[in-house]
């Protein structure tokens, strides 16, 4: 009885912020893994910036209290604005020159301009909360993609949270959703749906990635140092945040392990009861070293707002 508990109290500290589906419904999968023989730095890799694309879309809005993802006892707290103020619900385009086209994170369905496509105990869990979520005014990612007239070759994600994944299920089959190798468990297949039944997918194993101080594990998706998936675990088993070298300067996608700008700012820790609330604090100061060793990088907080609908091209 104790373990449900927990549990439950660790899916709704991660709901408000937070694939789908059982893994055995999923065809078959692959792992991506990297040479560990090599060796960078991130001054090396950002000396050579790739014409890659990158864009934030706004898929929606969560509106309820900030305040329980994060550490009610930081004296910081009251620096988080707007504290029940709308979230938004986020996702990113990224565009390859040879690669093609992707998403970072699927954010919500089109299925929100209606009803949405939680399930059943998603949609409890933030009844409890008194968490609304919103499509009106927005357009899910299917729909940014589909008006762009272009070929969606995969979905990459930060973490497998029904907020991060509740647009993957407007894609067809043809789209491989790509997470790390142990983001799919129990909790994520009970909290999210049917995101990703019947979809491929391909696992980034990040113990066979490289070391990239302050990152103990980053792989190099592409293998032309364009696109970096790092190791951010806490908010969740095998959570990922992501580096794109554009050309414009180096950006950083936190997903969910920074949540808010205050976040990094002020230094607040999340809510105790995330998955593994230690490792979560340890990628927090991972992320922080690095944006202070790149003061010009450009940061997509998972849930905030800096660049606006920007584009880095």
């Amino acid at each position: 009885m104790k373990n449900k508990k927990h549990s439950l109290t660790i899916v709704i500290s991660c709901i408000f912020l937070g694939l789908t589906g059982c893994a055995s419904e999923m065809n078959k999968e692959s792992n991506i893994s990297a040479n560990k023989n090599e060796s960078y730095t991130w001054n090396e890799v950002f000396s050579i910036p790739i014409k890659i694309k990158v864009q934030q879309m706004i898929t929606g809005m969560a509106i309820g209290d900030k305040y329980s993802v994060l550490n009610p006892s930081d004296t910081n707290l009251h620096k988080v604005e707007h504290r029940y103020g709308p979230t938004p619900i986020l996702a990113y385009w990224i565009n390859h020159p040879k690669e093609g086209n992707f998403l970072i994170d699927a954010g919500l369905s089109k299925a929100f301009k209606k009803e949405g496509n939680y399930n059943k105990f998603m949609r409890s869990i933030l009844s409890s909360m008194n968490v609304k979520t919103s499509q009106s005014g927005y357009k899910s990612a299917f729909e940014f993609i589909l008006e762009k007239n272009i070929t969606l070759n995969g979905i990459f994600f930060t973490h497998l949270h029904a907020d991060h994944t509740s647009g993957a299920r407007d894609f067809s089959n043809k789209v491989t959703l790509i997470f790390a190798t142990n983001e799919l468990d129990s909790m994520a297949i009970k909290t999210t749906g049917n995101h990703l039944e019947g979809k491929k997918s391909k696992k980034l194993n990040m113990t066979e990635g490289i070391k990239i101080p302050p990152f103990d594990y980053a792989l190099d998706i592409f293998g032309d140092q364009s696109l970096w998936a790092v190791s951010t675990p806490g908010h969740s088993p095998d959570h990922l945040s992501y580096v794109i070298n554009a050309e414009e300067g180096p950006v950083l996608i936190t997903g969910d392990a920074i949540a808010y700008e205050a976040q990094l700012k002020y230094k607040i820790n999340p809510t105790p009861f995330i998955h593994n609330y230690e490792k979560a604090v340890e990628s927090i100061n991972k992320l922080e070293s690095f944006s202070k060793a790149f003061p010009s990088l450009k940061i997509f907080y998972g849930h905030d707002i800096k660049y606006s609908e920007a584009t880095f091209k």
